[in-house]
């Protein structure tokens, strides 16, 4: 079957980025999905950007970012990514317009489940917490096997400007400028889904344009970009393409604790008791336990774990220290249950991962 123009146009970046030695994660054996400073955008300071994420159905991660001065490539393999959560709960500074190349993605916001299938879009607010919490691949016998995601990026002036035109109008584009864009609501954030009703290549055209124009950086290819973000923009709310729904998420207290938690234990890397939780945020590990499942789908417990044992792999491949320096190094006392929880997850001891992975 013949590739489209998209397919074509990544295939393209990737073939030039290979040739002109792109960077690859070397020895991780995974590249972790929950670790948004690899394959996302944190804060945005120019008026847009791209991050792109193709994953095969034999589990090989591509990730390509492209903002204004920066266009890298990072490339490894990722273990069972049927299994695997993407517990980063973050939010950003800009407006993330998400599209679902093929596959599907699972995103919790605030607290929400919204998922997406292949060749429907996601506008998601600014400061708005949510993570990745799957992606599903493409089923065998489908077109195409696996799953990919691009992110548009969009700062606030950049989006003013793109959808200042439609502020009159009556569809979702207009109320979502009217509510969260020409003034920032602190307690409620907008999101709209926008759903493929009809098979069209339109959208796909535009992104592979948008794609290539900020690969190659031709002059004026900011005024290019510009002029197709407004072009798909405008297209989104056709209501014979796409099924549109503006969705309204209030702001908790408790979804900013479940960041300040995870933030911590992410800082801190290491087994942190009960008491020390309690000291540092005043409330019962019973209740952050639930805060954090209610934003993540996990336990406190489990969140921790899956943190301390990405860290002991990472300190397994970067490191010469011995697998008891790791262990203590992250509060492991118990010898017996820190290799139970690494042979569960690897199905290896950690020397044998050491060995197998980092070579």
């Amino acid at each position: 079957m013949q590739s489209s123009r998209l397919e074509r146009t990544i295939n393209r970046m990737k073939e030039d980025m290979g040739g002109r030695g792109d960077r690859e994660t070397e020895g991780m054996g995974r590249f972790l999905l929950k670790d948004r400073e690899g394959g996302h955008i944190k804060n945005l300071e120019d008026p847009f950007g791209v991050s792109l994420i193709s994953v095969s159905a034999a589990g090989e991660v591509d990730y390509i970012i492209m903002q204004h001065e920066e266009c890298r490539r990072l490339k490894t393999q990722m273990e069972q990514i049927l299994e695997k959560k993407m517990y980063a709960l973050h939010r950003h500074n800009y407006y993330e317009l998400l599209y679902v190349s093929y596959g599907e993605m699972v995103q919790r916001v605030e607290g929400r489940l919204f998922t997406g299938k292949k060749g429907s879009f996601c506008l998601l607010d600014r400061n708005t917490m949510h993570l990745e919490e799957s992606l599903n691949l493409a089923a065998e016998g489908e077109e195409k096997q696996g799953a990919e995601i691009i992110y548009l990026c969009i700062s606030r002036g950049l989006m003013k400007k793109l959808l200042e035109p439609m502020r009159d109008k009556s569809g979702v584009l207009g109320q979502f400028y009217s509510g969260f864009v020409k003034t920032e609501n602190e307690n409620l954030k907008g999101c709209i889904t926008f759903e493929k009703r009809a098979c069209t290549e339109k959208q796909d055209a535009m992104i592979a344009d948008i794609l290539w124009e900020m690969y190659a950086h031709e002059p004026g290819y900011e005024m290019v970009v510009q002029g197709y973000l407004l072009r798909l923009l405008s297209g989104l709310c056709e209501e014979t393409v796409f099924g549109c729904a503006l969705e309204t998420v209030r702001i908790r207290k408790d979804s900013r604790l479940a960041e300040s938690v995870m933030c911590y234990l992410r800082d801190n890397r290491r087994r942190i008791t009960r008491k020390e939780l309690t000291e540092r945020f005043h409330y019962n590990e019973d209740y952050l336990s639930r805060v954090v499942r209610k934003y993540t789908g996990v336990s406190l417990k489990n969140y921790m774990e899956d943190l301390l044992l990405e860290e002991a792999e990472h300190l397994l491949l970067t490191e010469t220290m011995s697998v008891n320096e790791i262990m203590k190094r992250l509060g492991y006392d118990n010898e017996t249950f820190f290799y139970q929880l690494f042979n569960k997850r690897h199905h290896m001891k950690p020397v044998e991962y050491r060995k197998k992975v980092g070579k």
